[in-house]
């Protein structure tokens, strides 16, 4: 959480400094102490090489910035909304973000796979995981879930010599399904085994 502080701060800093272009990490810890923050201040003093990547952050321009804020917390909503005890501040929060119920189930069916794996043969709305068949309750989304997904850091997308895609769940997409209650939605989808050539 202390990157999102640290983050979300540089934000708020760019935003008050916006005609400033010489802006220094040296300004902006005095601006955390203003604000009451020395205790990251010092964290961030003591952080090696830290300060440097402060000082890249700042000269970034600031609708960059921004920009990359939002992601950043669209993103942190979107898992952290679906933890238990946090969704109802999430959807309070930010009715219009979140992960589809297809994408977690998706998740939490690669998470208890054995491979860790699924094709996405011929680019349909179906994919294949182990020995099985998945498909999606909505499949018009299933490319925008996938891709949230890779964004997110949750799946890595590589691709066979065909050029087709295939997806491996990442060692941060099995930790998120550990933090996922054990029967998250999965109306809608249907896993069905792969028949006998």
């Amino acid at each position: 959480m202390v990157f999102a502080t640290l983050v979300q701060l540089i934000g708020l800093y760019r935003q008050e400094q916006r005609a400033r272009t010489d802006l220094d990490h040296r300004d902006f810890y005095e601006w955390l102490v203003e604000h009451r923050f020395q205790e990251l201040k010092d964290q961030i003093e003591h952080t090696y090489h830290l300060s440097t990547q402060v000082d890249q952050l700042l000269r970034e321009d600031h609708a960059v910035i921004i920009e990359k804020l939002d992601v950043a917390n669209g993103m942190l909503t979107d898992i952290v909304g679906r933890m238990e005890g946090f969704g109802s501040v999430a959807s309070v929060l930010a009715p219009n973000v979140g992960l589809s119920d297809d994408a977690i189930d998706l998740l939490q069916l690669l998470a208890k796979s054995k491979e860790g794996e699924l094709f996405n043969p011929g680019g349909e709305d179906l994919l294949i995981v182990d020995a099985n068949q998945y498909r999606p309750s909505d499949p018009r989304f299933l490319h925008d879930d996938l891709q949230t997904l890779v964004t997110y850091g949750l799946l890595a997308v590589s691709y066979l010599a065909s050029g087709e895609p295939f997806y491996r769940i990442t060692r941060r997409g099995a930790k998120f399904a550990e933090l996922l209650p054990p029967d998250s939605k999965d109306k809608g989808t249907s896993v069905q085994e792969l028949p006998d050539d």
